[in-house]
């Protein structure tokens, strides 16, 4: 058997960590502490595993501190994730920046720093801190916090001899990604391995149990002396018993209230909560004593296994423990129980951390303001996920966090309409926030509908435990209320099919959580935040936004300052891709000199998940110094920007390969745009090309999250390239990038409005063939169709006297014929190119020609004039005829026509260069274990059209002066020229450039018309889709 873990009464009391010491200035003490989180390998349960260590400890080292200091707390995150810390049962009095949960801070980003500044004011007693994301506290990561009295405050006991930190948690083996994972797919935790004092596994009591080889807790103590005991369940879900063989623990302290002292030969401690006894060596060490933490209201075979033993050991013992361990209250008594916290008050007449006595605040006089009855639900699907609810509402942490939202006026983050009881409405995902009163007083009852015991906790406040019985709260219920001296602490316990009662009064500004304990419970959406506002501007008002905060979600463009960043050696690279260590040397498929520079690799625009966006750029083979710089976008939306690099303005045209499966041969271009601009191809959103994101919840996405994610990417991208902010700027795109260009722009120009740096030399945009507004695109095929004469004049005539020009949303079936007819006279043309067949490789033919669907034309698979066969013209880049791009989630073609896959498309001349290993690592590419496969159109993103019409849009760039190019090829019938040339003259500006022909080599090569405002529509005669690729000339 390997020797005890001995702890010493000063063992945790002076662990400190590389750096810890006090400041004496003429105000409260500052101390500072320098701490790094990593992985480390320990044996909790005698099998080595992965645990969460600080400064190589675990558990972590302690706070301690005193009544008013400051403590300054420098976090390095050597994890592989994001990283929080909590501070359990901290107040952070108009501080709720330090809180260190999701609604309050963005995450540490891994291989970065954070320093935590907060003061410990007007407070005393045991508290702990941990992880608050990810299921991290399953791993580790956790430590005491001791706040100790003022020299003048007197303490409501005498000083012991001792002050020991204990630890108790249920363990799982599994490590917490896996837990989480479990947990997802609705995999219920189950017994715990073992119960951990201290971070070790149980004293080898039985060898039946308890396999040899364990290393035990040894708590040293000297016989005749009191010690303070502080006990903390720090655990993932289990209720525990705890008890010392032989001795009694007078209660003294819970979570920074004093207690009336009473004895107790055991007490329940509940996930989440703390507790301070004395406890006097009084017995004669005739042997080792038992401590003892077991499993509460639990009764199987694989929970009793799930025993934790540490040894109290007198100086003078004679010998080791044996026998059976102490007994523990009735498995199935929760009276015991509940009796056992009802009897834990409040002591009314000692001071804490002030001098005046605890109960002069004689919170049962005040009048409620606020009444909140909160119903928790076990885990349940919604929407197809295993989620917790309170009053039918699972919290979705959004990706800004709320304080940051509120901070920054931005709309639309939460919502401050949390019910006050459980609504009559099927239960659902939301981000809804209670709306709190400052200096309320607010009224909470917690009813538990679970099986199991349900801990709740309160950021920012100690809350008054005033009732709690079995059955479900009513109104008569007040009538049993402690009213004088209920205990005041931040933790509390739900029996199952029970009730609690807490009363807090809300004069703590800032947003609050209100969480349960129980990881599995959290971790699937069982919290909520209280906002509390004071509406004037005084000394108490909330603290300001911190000099270091850190920006994600829709402010990830404010985070500039990089000195955040950590190197360690085995931390992941926060670094991204600089011009030396992304410049392309060499392309399979391509033995010829680059005409100019190419770079390439990722930017990373959210440190939180990872989420890392794409680009190649390339530069300008005229003069890259003064040449503008033009940012490409492809649609869909889920559309790679390579679709323009491999087939449209890229410096390559792409011989297919002579045999299958063989990489093409390059070509340069004679038409790339980089002749006379340097260009950046950006795939765009992440989940698009080779974009990722570590979070597969970032895939769900819509036009303004696209827009400033984009944004995040410019700025950082020309933090890499400064060399180009002096140059012109652009953005250009075709089909879909008609809603990603003007939003996109719309960013910058806010940005540069608000002095965001770098500043972009912005100068205007250009849209081919472009998306914009649901009425005039929908509206535009119908004209289009009969002006190319592909309807008759008596069906054209028909067709709008039916729908009086509403022809996208059709109000009668009449009007609903005439369009069935226009659709059958159409639908055998190529609707990117109507002069065009459809172009293909050989690999489909056999798909497509048994399917009567499509139209003819899609069926003559492999048949083209082009030298080039490479081409296909559909997936993903348009929709059904008649079928605009409205509000909400964007469909792709698979999903409008209900199969799995769509026959006319090939692409396969991008696919296989862009999938081949020797490309990706030529142009610094994941490989596809990491980014996934190369898709020209990804099905994988869930994207949401939320910016409505872009007209808006259009009008207040055009009207500031930026320059607006609105192309389109006159021979699409996907985007029609119709619906383009309408909009743009509905704008209402002056025409200062009446419609007429533009000419290239003296030929006529479209129309053009000019407007005020630097805003001009053009047409590309005989042009398709997209103008590039069929008229690159």
């Amino acid at each position: 058997m390997p020797a005890g873990v001995p702890i010493s009464c000063c063992f945790f009391y002076f662990s400190f960590l590389l750096c810890f010491f006090t400041v004496a200035f003429a105000e409260d003490p500052y101390v500072f502490y320098d701490w790094t989180v990593s992985y480390i390998s320990a044996s909790p349960l005698g099998v080595k595993q992965q645990v969460i260590g600080i400064e190589g400890q675990f558990p972590g080292p302690i706070l301690n501190v005193t009544t008013n200091w400051n403590v300054v707390v420098n976090v390095k995150n050597n994890l592989d994730e994001p990283l929080l810390l909590t501070w359990n049962g901290i107040q952070h009095r108009k501080n709720s920046w330090q809180d260190g949960v999701s609604g309050t801070n963005c995450p540490i980003p891994a291989g970065w720093n954070w320093t935590y500044q907060f003061q410990v004011k007007d407070q005393i007693g045991s508290f702990f801190y941990f992880p608050s994301l990810n299921f991290q506290r399953a791993a580790g990561g956790y430590g005491g916090i001791v706040i100790n009295n003022r020299d003048v405050i007197p303490v409501p006991f005498g000083t012991p001899d001792g002050d020991i930190t204990i630890f108790v948690s249920d363990w799982y083996r599994k490590s917490h990604k896996v837990l989480r994972k479990d947990i997802e797919n609705g995999v219920d935790l189950g017994a715990p391995d073992g119960i951990l004092f201290n971070g070790v596994g149980p004293y080898r009591y039985d060898a039946a149990l308890v396999p040899d080889g364990i290393a035990y807790q040894t708590i040293n103590v000297e016989p005749g002396k009191t010690y303070r005991l502080r006990v903390h369940n720090v655990g993932i879900s289990t209720s525990l018993n705890f008890r010392i063989q032989n001795h009694n623990l007078l209660l003294v302290e819970t979570e920074g209230s004093y207690t009336v002292q009473q004895n107790y030969t055991n007490m329940d401690v509940h996930v989440g909560q703390s507790y301070s006894f004395l406890v006097t060596m009084d017995q004669n060490a005739s042997s080792d004593y038992y401590i003892v933490a077991s499993s509460r209201f639990a009764n199987s075979s694989a929970w009793a296994r799930a025993t934790g033993v540490a040894i109290l050991h007198y100086s003078n013992s004679q010998g080791p423990a044996s026998g059976p361990l102490p007994d523990p209250p009735n498995e199935y008594d929760t009276y015991f129980s509940m009796n056992q916290a009802r009897s834990i008050r409040w002591n009314v007449s000692a001071g804490a951390a002030r001098p005046n006595p605890q109960g002069s605040f004689r919170y049962g006089q005040i009048t409620v303001t606020d009444v909140y009855v909160v119903l928790n639900r076990p885990a349940e699907l919604i929407d197809g996920k295993w989620r917790t609810t309170l009053n039918g509402i699972s919290y979705l942490a959004p990706s800004t966090p709320l304080m940051l939202a509120q901070q920054f006026n931005i709309p639309g983050v939460y919502k401050l309409d949390f019910p006050t009881t459980l609504m009559n409405r099927p239960a659902k995902v939301d981000t809804s926030l209670i709306n709190g009163t400052y200096k309320g007083f607010m009224e909470i009852i917690l009813q538990n509908n679970d099986t199991t015991v349900q801990n709740y906790h309160m950021d920012g406040y100690a809350f008054f435990v005033v009732g709690m019985d079995f059955g479900v709260w009513t109104e008569n219920s007040r009538g049993t209320y402690n009213k004088w001296d209920g205990v005041a602490r931040s933790t509390t316990q739900v029996f199952p099919g029970a009730w609690t009662a807490i009363l807090v009064s809300l004069d703590n500004d800032g947003i609050w959580n209100l969480r349960a304990e129980n990881l599995n419970s959290w971790y699937l959406g069982q919290e909520v935040y209280v906002s509390v506002v004071n509406p004037e501007i005084t000394d108490k008002t909330e603290l300001p936004l911190p000099d270091n905060t850190i920006y994600c979600g829709l402010l990830s463009s404010l985070q500039k300052d990089q000195a955040q960043r950590v190197r360690f050696s085995g931390a992941p690279s926060a670094a991204d891709a600089t011009p030396e260590s992304a410049l392309i040397t060499q392309l399979p498929g391509f033995n010829d000199t680059f005409p100019s520079k190419h770079y390439s690799g990722y930017v990373t625009i959210e440190e939180i998940h990872g989420k890392k966006l794409f680009y190649y750029f390339v530069l300008s083979e005229r003069n890259p110094s003064e040449d503008p710089v033009v940012l490409w976008l492809n649609g869909g939306p889920g559309c790679s920007s390579f679709d323009g690099f491999v087939y449209e303005n890229g410096p390559f045209n792409f011989e297919k390969g002579k045999t299958h499966q063989s990489l093409p041969q390059l070509h340069l271009n004679p038409y790339s745009w980089s002749k006379v601009s340097n260009i950046i191809y950006l795939d765009s959103p992440a989940g698009v090309g080779f974009s990722y994101s570590g979070d597969e919840s970032d895939y769900i996405t819509g036009d303004l999250k696209t827009a400033s994610d984009s944004h995040t990417f410019l700025l950082k991208w020309f933090e890499l390239y400064p060399e180009f902010l002096s140059n012109s700027f652009f953005i250009a795109g075709e089909s879909y990038a008609g809603v990603y260009v003007p939003t996109l722009a719309y960013e910058v120009v806010k940005g540069i409005d608000a002095d965001v740096k770098p500043s972009l030399n912005f100068k205007g945009y250009m849209v081919g063939n472009g998306v914009t507004d649901e009425e005039f695109d929908g509206n535009a095929l119908v004209p289009f169709a009969h002006g190319m004469g592909l309807i008759s004049d008596d069906l054209f005539e028909e067709v709008t006297a039916e729908c009086r020009g509403n022809y996208y949303n059709p109000t009668s079936d009449n009007c609903e014929s005439k369009l069935v007819k226009v659709d059958e006279d159409i639908g055998g043309l190529n609707i990117y190119d109507i002069l065009e067949p459809c172009y293909h490789g050989t690999e489909m033919r056999d798909v497509a020609i048994g399917n009567t669907r499509w139209p003819s034309s899609f069926r003559k698979l492999g048949e083209t004039e082009r030298p080039l066969p490479v081409r296909t013209r559909m997936f993903g880049r348009a929709w059904p005829l008649r079928a605009p791009v409205r509000d909400g989630i964007v469909p792709t073609w698979p999903q409008l026509l209900n199969t799995l896959s769509v026959p006319c498309t090939d692409d396969e001349v991008a696919t296989l260069w862009l999938n081949n290993e020797a490309v990706r690592k030529a142009i610094h590419a994941e490989q596809e274990s990491v980014a996934g496969t190369w898709e020209l159109c990804t099905g994988r993103i869930e994207f949401t059209h939320d910016a409505g019409s872009m007209i808006k849009y259009h009008k207040n760039l055009t009207s500031r002066g930026f320059r607006a190019l609105i192309f389109s090829g006159d021979h699409d019938m996907c985007v029609p020229y119709t619906g383009s040339e309408a909009w743009t003259r509905s704008v209402g500006y002056e025409i200062i450039d009446e419609w007429r022909p533009w000419t290239s080599n003296s030929q006529v090569s479209g129309y053009i018309q000019g407007y005020a405002n630097n805003l001009t529509f053009l047409t590309v005669k005989g042009s398709g889709h997209t103008v590039p690729e069929y008229k690159p000339s």
